[in-house]
């Protein structure tokens, strides 16, 4: 006899649940141990957890260290890890496992982005502990009085699971009895998302992981090429994504958790204390050194049509000083040799004087640069983002935004050659000119 929880149901079909109307209900049920036995809810029927509230651990969490308890220790099912209950500005009761000494760092000081001086964002990479909550499927977690928990990751905006989460008998799986980590995350395909999100909330999760070994670890379980692409980084850190406890997560499905263990992350910003983890795994792995920007021998240049003149047009002017390279995420993933790949990668990076690119995921790379180098991310005019020009800051490579027109109907990126040129020809010559002032 296995004790179980399922959903009481006493509402009508897809009736809305008032807060704290849903709970669980304590039965014997034989059966497969994990699985919910809602043999009382028949298919046609289903229930709504609307959203009440939404909190956002990000900006939450930083501010609020030094209103916590003293550590309080957690153990389920041979589980153990260490807590402390903390208050956020609105006096609400949060429980938080705090970082690894290693990654609990706010990144303070401020980076240009658009002529202007911003800050960083503040951030702390803690990990909260979320009881009783339902998790869907896209990564939404809700609790059953209607509380949005939002820990940063990109989100599946609009419904379902945006604004509430449709509890369906044949889509609830899972109910997690002992301690589970929440890993799902979205669109890790994506070359910049999985470097960006899904390897920091990766890397979070080492020292819990390495003290819990069989502790369960909810995602999609089928990995993608970039996150195959990203292993060697995580296996630096004794962290190996087939080891892991993994429990399959399917898009559109529910599960409910007692203990859900969340890492914080942001959707299209990383924590420089990550930056500098994965820069010293990919460093250390592929034996790339600093060198100085006027060492550097190399311009890549983003292997999209809009581009290839210019790369001709770079190869005749300075063929005979650099190498000029283009360079596509999507071929690094198609590579056959992903572990090789990755390694092709960082060195080209490792030893890129200026990289040219499109607004994409390519930019990504500008994680393995080094100090000093350049980067120019030609975009849209109308389009106002901060993070290239933030990552670039991070590592200490100067970014120089290129503002251009867009060919709709065609999907290209209109811009002036020789304004282009102009441009290179200034970040080459300012590169030689710091080389003769040192």
């Amino acid at each position: 006899m296995l004790s179980l929880l399922i959903i009481h149901l006493i509402v009508c079909c897809c009736q809305r649940v008032a807060r704290g109307g849903l709970k669980y209900i304590d039965v014997n049920v034989e059966g497969i141990l994990g699985v919910m036995d809602l043999s009382n809810l028949s298919e046609n029927r289903s229930i709504v957890i609307a959203k009440e509230v939404d909190v956002d651990y990000r900006r939450n969490v930083s501010g609020m260290m030094d209103r916590c308890s003293e550590l309080q220790h957690f153990s389920s099912y041979e589980r153990t890890f260490d807590y402390k209950v903390c208050l956020d500005d609105s006096g609400r009761a949060i429980k938080v496992i705090p970082a690894a000494e290693q990654s609990d760092l706010v990144p303070s000081g401020k980076y240009s982005h658009e002529g202007a001086e911003r800050s960083f964002k503040p951030f702390a990479p803690h990990l909260i502990l979320l009881d009783n909550v339902a998790l869907y499927g896209y990564g939404d977690i809700m609790d059953l009085a209607g509380t949005s928990h939002y820990m940063g990751v990109c989100r599946q905006y609009g419904p379902p699971g945006y604004d509430s989460i449709d509890v369906k008998r044949k889509e609830v799986v899972l109910f997690f009895d002992e301690p589970v980590v929440n890993l799902v995350t979205l669109w890790t395909e994506n070359y910049f998302n999985a470097l960006i999100a899904y390897a920091s909330r990766v890397l979070s999760l080492v020292s819990l992981v390495l003290k819990n070994p069989m502790i369960k670890v909810a995602k999609n379980t089928y990995p993608s090429k970039a996150e195959s692409f990203l292993a060697p980084i995580l296996e630096y850190y004794g962290v190996f994504p087939e080891k892991l406890n993994l429990v399959n997560i399917e898009y559109g499905k529910v599960y409910f958790a007692r203990h859900l263990v969340c890492p914080l992350s942001a959707c299209k910003f990383i924590p420089k204390q990550f930056v500098n983890m994965i820069r010293m795994a990919v460093f250390d792995l592929y034996e790339v050194s600093p060198s100085p920007a006027h060492e550097l021998r190399t311009i890549v240049v983003s292997d999209v049509s809009d581009l290839t003149p210019l790369s001709s047009k770079l190869h005749e002017l300075y063929g005979h000083k650099f190498d000029v390279v283009r360079f596509s995420p999507k071929s690094a993933l198609d590579s056959p040799d992903l572990r090789e790949s990755l390694g092709r990668t960082v060195r080209l990076f490792g030893d890129c004087r200026l990289f040219i690119s499109r607004h994409g995921a390519g930019l990504a790379n500008i994680m393995f640069m080094n100090q000093g180098a350049s980067v120019i991310e030609v975009r849209p005019e109308a389009l106002h983002s901060w993070y290239f020009s933030y990552l670039s800051s991070t590592v200490g490579v100067r970014y120089y935004p290129f503002k251009c027109s867009v060919d709709k109907p065609r999907r290209k990126v209109l811009y002036n050659m020789d304004d282009m040129l102009a441009q290179v020809h200034s970040i080459l010559l300012d590169s030689n000119v710091s080389r003769r002032a040192g």
